[in-house]
């Protein structure tokens, strides 16, 4: 099991922008249209693999983890 997002500057703050269904549920349960370091942490422990990819870039996505989302910024 595993979501897809992607991160995105916005006024010098990293965000998660879903990109997979299963992170747009993620997503619409805490109420955010992006994926707060909490979300992420929480469905981290659920099990899920955390991939952060470029949306319609055919490179590979990388697997993260929520302390490597920490250090990247993601709020």
């Amino acid at each position: 099991m595993e979501i897809h997002f992607t991160l995105k500057q916005t006024y010098g703050k990293a965000r998660a922008v879903p990109l997979c269904p299963n992170a747009l549920t993620f997503a619409d349960i805490a109420g955010t249209s992006t994926l707060t370091l909490r979300t992420l942490q929480n469905v981290e422990a659920l099990g899920y693999r955390l991939m952060c990819g470029v949306k319609h870039v055919p490179v590979p996505m990388v697997q993260m983890t929520s302390d490597q989302l920490k250090e990247a910024g993601v709020e």
